[in-house]
C-alpha cells in the first residue's frame, strides 16, 4: 500500500474528531515522492518503512507519542528530499550502529558530512495535543450549528504550540531547551556533523531575515533580536528585544540559555528546516515549499579535530544546502534578506 493510502484513514479519523494541527504539515506530494524513490534508493526505502511501521503502531486518536514519531520520520524524509533537490545525495545511518550514538544521515560523497535531524514538538505534548483536539471538535460542532441556522458555518480555532509562553523570549528559550534535550555528543564525533532543526510545530519567526543577530524596524531606534540567530548563537544573559503589539521595542530580559552552537562546540552548524505555509497545496514535493536557513559555527571551523580538508568540505556542503546563512559572528548579516 502507498504511504498516502495508508495515511489517509488515519488523518481522516483525526480530522473527524477535530484534528491535531500537526497533520496539516504532512503533504501528499512528499509521501508520494518517498514512495517513488524507495524502489531504488535505500535511504528513502528506510524512511518509507519507518513511516509504515509508525502507522501500524498507531493505536488511536490519543496516541500522540506514535503520531509524533511518525511526524519526525516524515520530516527526516523531507530533509532528505530537500538535500537531494539541492544536489546533495545522502544515505541513512542505521540506528544503533554506533551504540546509539549515530546521526540520521551522511553524505554519499567523501569525506563524509553527517546530519542529525530534530523536529521540535509542542510544549507539554500530551496535554497540548488533547487540548487542540478538544477545542477543534468544539469549533467544528459550533460551525455545524451555525450552518444549520444560517446555511454558512465558521469558527476560529487558536493554536498555542508553546503552551504558557508569554512572549517570544520564552518561545525561543523553550525551543532551545527542546533542542538541547537528549543531545548526545557521540552523534557528532564520528564525522563533521550538522544539526537540522525542523520548525514546523513552532510559532517561531523562521524566515531567513531571522538569521541576523539584529533586525531593524522603521521608526524604532533599538533593533530586535533575530530568533533563529538567538537560538543558534545568543550569548547567555544578553537581553532579548522584541517589538510589542503597540509597536514599541521591549527589552524582554536576558535569555537564560546560551545559543545551541555556543553550548555545543562540536556541532559544525545548525540548519533550520521551515515550511512556506502559503505553498502547502503545491504539487511540488519540496521545491519552493521548504527552506533551509543556517548558522555556521565559526569556533568549530577554527578548532575541530577533523582536519582542514574535512572542514572545507563540510562548509561547502553547508553552503550548498542553505538557501540563506549567517555565522556565529554575524559576519554575513548584510547579505541576508530584509523584512
Amino acid at each position: 500500500m502507498s504511504l498516502y493510502n495508508d495515511y489517509l484513514p488515519l488523518v481522516q479519523s483525526l480530522n473527524d474528531y477535530g484534528g491535531n494541527f500537526a497533520s496539516i504539515r504532512i503533504r501528499q506530494p512528499v509521501l508520494e515522492a518517498i514512495d517513488d524513490g524507495a524502489s531504488n534508493d535505500p535511504a528513502l526505502r528506510y524512511v518509507q518503512s519507518k513511516l509504515h511501521e509508525k502507522m501500524r503502531q498507531w493505536t488511536g486518536l490519543q496516541d500522540h507519542v506514535t503520531f509524533s514519531e511518525f511526524f519526525e520520520a516524515y520530516y527526516e524524509g523531507v530533509f532528505y528530499l530537500a538535500a537531494f533537490h539541492r544536489g546533495t545525495s545522502l544515505r541513512n545511518i542505521t540506528a544503533g550502529s554506533g551504540k546509539g550514538n549515530t546521526p540520521d544521515f551522511e553524505t554519499v560523497r567523501k569525506p563524509s558530512v553527517s546530519f542529525e535531524v530534530k523536529t521540535i514538538d509542542f510544549a507539554a505534548p500530551e496535554r497540548t495535543y488533547n487540548k487542540i483536539m478538544s477545542e477543534g471538535l468544539d469549533a467544528k460542532l459550533e460551525a455545524q450549528e451555525q450552518a444549520k441556522r444560517t446555511g454558512v458555518g465558521s469558527s476560529i480555532h487558536v493554536i498555542a504550540p508553546h503552551g504558557d509562553a508569554r512572549n517570544f523570549k520564552e518561545v525561543v528559550e523553550q525551543v532551545m531547551k527542546k533542542i538541547d534535550s537528549n543531545m548526545k555528543s557521540g552523534q557528532y564525533t564520528r564525522a563533521p556533523t550538522i544539526l537540522v532543526v525542523c520548525t514546523a510545530r513552532t510559532a517561531l519567526n523562521d524566515r531567513a531575515e531571522n538569521l541576523r543577530k539584529w533586525l531593524t524596524f522603521p521608526d524604532l531606534t533599538q533593533p530586535a533580536n533575530g530568533q533563529l540567530y538567538a537560538i543558534a548563537a545568543h550569548q547567555v544573559d544578553e537581553p532579548f528585544f522584541f517589538p510589542s503589539d503597540h509597536w514599541r521595542m521591549n527589552n524582554l530580559g536576558p535569555l537564560g540559555r546560551a545559543g545551541i552552537l555556543r553550548d555545543h562546540g562540536y556541532i559544525a552548524g545548525l540548519i533550520f528546516l521551515s515550511m512556506e505555509s502559503s505553498m502547502s497545496n503545491s504539487h511540488e514535493p519540496v521545491k519552493g515549499i521548504y527552506s533551509l536557513n543556517g548558522i555556521w559555527n565559526v569556533d568549530w571551523e577554527k578548532s575541530n579535530s577533523f582536519g582542514r580538508q574535512a572542514t572545507f568540505c563540510t562548509k561547502k556542503v553547508f553552503e550548498t544546502l542553505c538557501d540563506a546563512w549567517n555565522d556565529t559572528e554575524d559576519s554575513r548579516s548584510t547579505l541576508l534578506p530584509t523584512q
